[in-house]
């Protein structure tokens, strides 16, 4: 029986030893962070304030950070909780830049509570994004026990909101919104309503469109086993160990302390074992980066070089979920390596394997990065996203058509549906394109070019496309395909 702040000290030895090298930084970080939320979750701040101090990367110590705030908010009677939410109100500016609003307005009521109010006025006044500012005071406002006092501080959230200038002035105004009416100022309130340009509907749209683009890519994506009561720790232990991820060991460990200890004899053995205790080399780069500085080589690693993920509740943390990096993706310089990296497929492609090629792909026309909608971005210069759209033929032509029906993925075809046809800027491009897959001698090609000419239903040129080739194909099919092929053509097809 190992029991729980045994094994987080197991999890302590093991990120200790991760090197302190540039390669190593990101699994050493969240290594760190993982063993510093353990212990709070055994209201251990000691141990968690052992792990604040390996830190060594900004992001890893906002988090970390945070959590110690939030664990403090509930235990403010420990002087040492209470210095480490006064360390980080004194380093706002600087924790800053890696820290979300929703990570603020966990920080707001704890400093508010155990610091006084001066604390949260002195986060507000210090950070240089005004729409967090302001969001700051309005939180302020709603732990302030006098009216008085919640007006001042909402008109002072509003006067910061009103001069910001472009469209983040009405989101900001929002929260402002927000503030009068749980304060019960309705006049206030349909004030800023009145002269906010952009209504709160109208802000949730690209939130709600974004989410029904999500619920569109996780319907195609392919299934990953995600059954709890199938991932015992074994299986688990067994997959992370073929993962080769020294952060993903450090929490399992962190993982089986949450649980309540450890009571497994193979478990126990392996995790002593050689392959456990072993530093791996350094894990891939979190998919959250933004990779468009990268070289070609690199960028095509970025996406490929990567263990293939088994078990759906390792997404996250085989990818290294960390969002919020990627938005101010440079599109062009982004697109480019896309373009190259199509290109050059049949030669990347021969380092991976094929499951690999599968993973990545999803990743760059799915989630992560929805290459779609970088391609169809207002700020692209036209005969840039047509020369990505262009390159989409090589991987077709040099790799598709080679590995023909060994390949088990469905990113080939499904990826005209991913890629998003129906704009009438690229409709040219992409049917020059899908005409040139239809002409490539596999069937596999063919029938993903006819899947994406049916995206493109009631383009006549489309219609003509797939009419010519069940004019020259019918006779090598079945009923079940021929009756397929009319569906595309009619654009009916799934």
């Amino acid at each position: 029986m190992r029991a729980p702040a045994d094994l987080l000290q197991a999890a302590e030895e093991l990120s200790s030893r991760i090197p302190l090298t540039e390669d190593y930084a990101l699994e050493r970080n969240i290594s760190w962070l993982a063993v510093g939320r353990g212990w709070l979750k055994l209201d251990d701040i000691s141990g968690a304030l052992r792990a604040l101090e390996r830190v060594d990367s900004p992001r890893a110590e906002a988090q970390l950070r945070i959590a110690i705030i939030q664990w403090a908010g509930e235990h403010p009677e420990l002087e040492s909780a209470r210095t480490c939410v006064r360390e980080s109100v004194e380093r706002i500016g600087i924790l800053e830049y890696n820290l979300s609003r929703k990570d603020l307005a966990h920080l707001v009521p704890t400093a508010f509570y155990l610091l006084g109010e001066q604390a949260v006025r002195k986060v507000a006044s210090e950070l240089q994004d005004p729409f967090s500012a302001g969001n700051v005071l309005v939180t302020l406002a709603r732990l302030q026990p006098n009216p008085g006092a919640r007006l001042q501080t909402l008109k002072q959230a509003e006067q910061i909101a009103d001069g910001i200038e472009g469209g983040n002035r009405d989101f900001a105004l929002r929260w402002v919104y927000s503030g009068y009416r749980l304060a019960g100022m309705e006049e206030d309130a349909n004030r800023i309503w009145d002269g906010m340009v952009m209504k709160p509907e109208e802000m949730d749209s690209p939130i709600r469109r974004a989410e029904e683009v999500s619920a569109q890519v996780d319907a195609l994506l392919p299934p990953l086993r995600s059954d709890s009561e199938t991932d015992i720790p074994l299986a688990r232990l067994h997959r992370f160990l073929a993962y080769q991820c020294n952060d993903l060991k450090v929490q399992f460990l962190v993982d089986l302390a949450a649980a309540g200890g450890l009571n497994e004899p193979e478990v126990e053995g392996l995790i002593v074992g050689d392959d456990f205790v072993r530093i791996d080399p350094p894990r891939p780069p979190s998919m959250d980066l933004d990779p468009s500085h990268f070289d070609e080589e690199k960028f095509a690693r970025f996406f490929f070089d990567r263990p293939v993920c088994q078990h759906g509740s390792d997404k996250d943390l085989l990818e290294a979920y960390d969002p919020g990096q990627q938005d101010s993706i440079d599109r062009v310089l982004f697109l480019n390596r896309v373009t190259f990296l199509f290109e050059t497929f049949r030669d990347i492609a021969a380092k991976f394997t094929s499951e690999q090629i599968e993973q990545g792909l999803w990743h760059l026309l799915g989630y992560r990065f929805f290459l779609g909608e970088i391609v169809h971005a207002c700020d692209v210069p036209s005969e840039v996203r047509r020369a990505t759209i262009r390159a989409m033929v090589y991987p077709f032509r040099h790799y598709y058509a080679e590995v023909g029906e060994r390949y088990k993925g469905t990113a080939f075809f499904m990826w005209w549906d991913l890629l998003g046809v129906g704009s009438s800027d690229v409709e040219t491009p992409v049917l020059d394109v899908l005409e040139q897959i239809l002409m490539v001698d596999s069937k596999p090609c063919q029938f993903a070019a006819l899947h994406g000419l049916n995206h493109l239903f009631p383009t006549v040129r489309a219609s003509e496309l797939v009419s010519s080739y069940l004019a020259e194909h019918r006779s090598a099919m079945d009923e079940k395909e021929i009756a397929w092929v009319e569906a595309c053509r009619d654009g009916k097809a799934l």
